[in-house]
């Protein structure tokens, strides 16, 4: 009987050593499958991070082309403004000179 008791004893122990190792290889498992996971997140964020970054820089890139076009515009329109004034400054002086000749053709 007590050799019995030690037998059934013993195969106890050894199923409930066998559960403990089937449980640590469970274990071992879902921490890889949790580093793997981990890993693979911290490489979406990065790749976020950086369709982020690119967009960013995209649209600083827009925005200083715009600028230059801006001060491109602002540059013409300057340049028509100073044209038109010195035209009608020329148109003034030949409508003073026709002036000044009718005037001397009338006396």
């Amino acid at each position: 009987e007590m050799a019995l008791a030690a037998k059934k004893k013993n195969d106890r122990l050894k199923e409930d050593q066998r559960a403990a190792v089937a449980r640590a290889d469970e274990m071992s498992l879902a921490k890889e499958e949790n580093k793997r996971l981990k890993e693979e997140q911290q490489r979406a964020t990065a790749a976020r991070t950086d369709e982020m970054a690119l967009a960013a820089k995209k649209k600083n890139d827009r925005l200083k082309e715009d600028q230059r076009a801006a001060v491109a515009r602002a540059d013409e329109m300057s340049l028509a403004k100073e044209e038109n004034k010195r035209l009608k400054e020329e148109q003034q002086r030949a409508t003073a000179a026709r002036t000044d000749e009718m005037a001397l053709a009338a006396k």
